[in-house]
């Protein structure tokens, strides 16, 4: 009997190794999968301006990037002692506004770097539902724990967001014209929105995704969203919150992720660092018995064996510290 419904998913155009350069932006989901990759040891700058929702936001900040345009101070807030920015995360503040806008600053400037040399970018969009900051009229990424009477709310349009997303493309390949450009939809579910709104946002997004690539075949779609709802439609795959994916989940769409992106030889270079990820966790019984420096050697070696450009220096750094 079968329990599941599976189904193909192309393999990227260039596939991802450990000589690549990957740049992810997003929803948290993007966070997730741009940790699988950093654990893996690519090298990844994974959502520097923490994580962003909306198609617009994300493209907006490339653009400042891209530009070189600072981010307008106006949107900056304080609160609490704290100094906030409604273009970017709140996982992203200073002690004041100009310490903000300099880390703003030095991110965006990081972000262009990448850009200009990344062999992959990841985007990951999660909803369409947009934020307005009624002072400014302009649309924010993150309203901060601001009172809501000061932000009106709307879906953003399909047309809107495609001429949005495609100048932003055309931008970033004219910077980087050989990137590799991966669209995805997040699995997690915006139920703050409402069920019925979030299939809205969700639908609205998938046909963003589906009209870019149809525009332009060397960008792939990569599909989570559909992973999620089909191949594990069950609350089991779902964490506590039953919005985000379990750990089960997030690992099994990781996997998926791989059968696509990596070559046989990338892989069995996963299941290497996978092992020695796992040794490194090891808590020993006895911290300074033989049997642990025994196996703190067999580790070293493990490590030292490893291609290039794989970078293991802070952890052999570690272990020959224990010897």
């Amino acid at each position: 009997m079968q329990f599941q419904t599976s189904f193909p998913i192309p393999p990227l155009d260039r596939q991802i190794d450990h000589h690549s350069s990957i740049v992810s932006m997003g929803s948290c989901f993007s966070s997730t999968i741009g940790d699988f990759l950093h654990e893996h040891k690519f090298t990844i700058l994974n959502n520097p301006f923490g994580t962003l929702f909306h198609p617009n936001s994300i493209m907006e900040l490339i653009r400042s990037a891209l530009h070189q345009s600072p981010l307008a101070e106006e949107l900056a807030l304080e609160r609490e002692g704290m100094y906030f920015h409604h273009s970017v995360h709140s996982s992203i503040s200073a002690p004041s506004k100009p310490l903000l806008m300099e880390l703003l600053d030095t991110k965006t400037k990081a972000l262009k770097s990448a850009l200009s040399t990344a062999s992959h970018l990841i985007l990951t969009f999660g909803t369409v539902y947009q934020y307005r900051l009624l002072t400014t009229q302009r649309q924010v990424a993150n309203c901060h724990k601001q009172p809501s009477k000061g932000f009106s709310k709307s879906l953003s349009s399909l047309a809107d967001m495609q001429v949005m997303l495609q100048k932003g493309i055309d931008l970033i390949k004219t910077h980087n014209p050989d990137i590799q450009i991966i669209l995805t939809l997040s699995p997690v579910r915006h139920t703050k929105d409402g069920i019925p709104e979030n299939q809205v946002s969700k639908s609205v997004l998938r046909i963003l995704c589906h009209e870019i690539t149809a525009y332009d075949p060397n960008i792939m779609y990569f599909p989570s969203y559909e992973i999620m709802m089909d191949e594990l439609r069950d609350y089991r795959f779902y964490a506590d919150d039953l919005i985000h994916p379990s750990q089960m989940a997030e690992k099994y769409i990781w996997k998926r992720f791989g059968e696509t992106s990596f070559s046989s030889e990338t892989h069995l270079l996963n299941q290497q660092i996978e092992k020695i990820n796992q040794s490194l966790r090891h808590r020993p019984f006895n911290p300074e018995g033989e049997g642990h420096r025994r196996f703190l050697r067999n580790l070293l070696k493990q490590m030292e064996q490893i291609p290039d450009p794989i970078d293991f220096r802070t952890e052999i750094l570690s272990i020959k510290a224990q010897l």
